[in-house]
């Protein structure tokens, strides 16, 4: 078992390299760009170009990817555009990181124990349509993408039942 971990581990600095190329790559090559969202719909192509050479968009692809690497290594993620204007992101995701790490432990508490147990309700009644219909009921429910899941799930937990709040 040990050897297996270790392999992994081994591979980790690899994979997120390739996650982190394949990011830039998406962002270098994608349509648009901070300065459209940046100006919006007083979009000007003169002022766009301004923008691009300010920020250094307009250097060779590997000075462009070595900045964004070094970026990433300071965590320095720039500033944002959108939420609040001109704060860094790295605020922004420091402020909300412990409502998440508690949203995320709930659903570990919740999650791990509903698992086992239907995992030994299912073992015990194998074969049976209780196995059956707990097997079709998990897969399906994984089967859902979380972008199709969390705004029904916001509908009815904060529309409806007004258990949670829509935001914030």
């Amino acid at each position: 078992m040990l050897p297996y971990v270790i392999r992994r581990l081994l591979w980790l600095p690899v994979l997120l390299s390739i996650i982190i190329f394949i990011t830039f790559v998406l962002g270098f090559y994608g349509p648009g760009g901070p300065e459209v969202v940046l100006l919006g719909q007083n979009f000007d192509p003169e002022v766009a170009d301004l923008i691009r050479e300010q920020w250094g968009m307009n250097d060779p692809f590997f000075m462009q990817y070595f900045r964004y690497l070094q970026n990433y290594a300071t965590l320095n993620f720039g500033e944002s555009l959108l939420i609040r204007q001109h704060q860094p992101i790295i605020d922004l995701i420091a402020e909300r990181l412990p409502i998440t790490m508690q949203l995320s432990a709930a659903a570990l508490l919740l999650g791990i124990p509903t698992g086992i147990v239907l995992g030994i309700i299912a073992a015990f009644t194998r074969g049976s349509w209780l196995d059956r219909s707990i097997i079709f009921t998990t897969v399906f429910i994984r089967a859902i993408p979380v972008l199709v899941a969390a705004p029904v799930l916001l509908m009815i937990f904060a529309g409806q039942l007004r258990i949670l709040p829509a935001g914030g």
